[in-house]
């Protein structure tokens, strides 16, 4: 099938908000460019391509994907393997739209051209959210994943934070699925959710027993933006779906039971997460933790290993041992 890109172009086709689409069925690429401060230029010869010029500092290509995340209910596993809890269809939702914000430079003039978009996107500045929490303005990178959570990625110097991603779909017979992934040793922040500060409305048939509760997207809300980022070791979107493999480890934290965060998803769907609550056991007072493991099975996405690890050892009277 040869490359086919459609640029839909709004009846405000030289002003700011124009709108490109970018369908590519080959490698499934499926894009929408909006132009902030970017001005469309005439094309310097009969058959060359129109051009984009940054008016302003405050010029951005937005880039919009579809939604990266389908958050599934889970269901129990009990010591001996059975699985408890599971209903078909089983509850699902999906989220939000996620998008990339670039800084063009000011001044800068590129054609109009996929390639030339997808190349800028490789090299222009990622436009971050200030200190959260706090909701991203439609100007800033907002990546809800996983599901009603907004990840932001962070560095000491955004210009350090990079995407890689084809320009072309090739020449083979068959064509990867297109995606864009971040390079490797980025953190990242959880810089909103619905949930913070306190749970928000769900949606009309949502999971009622996804891998990440409520509690724990608030906390990881607080969590990430004063107490230490995530580690990020994996982050690509594409049309059907996000790639994540994100870690966040934390102190004890007044009014917080979250201590540790693991998530791992592949292609929008969840395949590990595991989340590490700190408490106490009643009535001794031993200090102990929650360990609550949800990973895909082939059965169900199961929730089953929740189990409490003391982590230390008192008389009952409180003493240390």
């Amino acid at each position: 099938m040869p490359e086919r890109v459609e640029i839909v172009e709004t009846a405000a086709l030289f002003a700011d908000g124009q709108v490109l689409t970018a369908l590519r069925p080959r490698d499934l690429m499926s894009l929408r460019f909006s132009l902030h401060d970017l001005e469309v230029l005439a094309p310097t010869t009969p058959l060359g391509p129109h051009r984009l010029r940054a008016r302003s500092a405050g010029a951005r290509l937005i880039v919009d994907f579809g939604p990266q995340h389908l958050v599934e209910d889970t269901a129990a596993r009990q010591g001996d393997g059975s699985v408890t809890g599971l209903v078909a269809p089983m509850r699902t939702a999906l989220a939000s739209a996620s998008r990339l914000v670039f800084q063009v430079p000011n001044g800068e003039v590129t054609p109009l051209t996929l390639a030339a978009l997808l190349e800028g996107m490789q090299r222009w500045t990622l436009a971050l959210p200030g200190p959260g929490p706090r909701t991203p303005t439609a100007t800033e990178t907002a990546i809800e994943l996983p599901w009603r959570c907004v990840l932001a990625p962070f560095a000491e110097d955004p210009k350090t934070i990079n995407w890689r991603h084809a320009l072309t779909p090739g020449d083979g017979p068959y064509a990867p699925l297109w995606f864009t992934r971040l390079t490797a040793g980025c953190e990242a922040r959880v810089i909103t959710s619905p949930d913070h500060p306190r749970a928000g409305p769900l949606p009309h048939a949502a999971p009622t027993a996804p891998p990440l509760l409520a509690s724990h997207r608030r906390e990881l809300v607080t969590l990430t933006n004063s107490h230490g980022h995530a580690r990020v070791d994996a982050l690509a979107l594409s049309s059907l779906g996000g790639w994540l493999d994100a870690e966040g480890r934390w102190p004890p934290t007044p009014g917080v039971d979250l201590v540790r965060w693991i998530h791992r998803v592949a292609a929008g769907r969840d395949q590990s997460v595991r989340t590490v609550e700190r408490g106490y056991l009643d009535p001794l007072g031993h200090e102990a933790a929650l360990i609550t493991v949800s990973e895909r099975t082939p059965v169900a996405r199961a929730r089953g290993r929740s189990r409490p690890a003391v982590r230390e050892d008192r008389d009952p009277d409180g003493r240390d041992r």
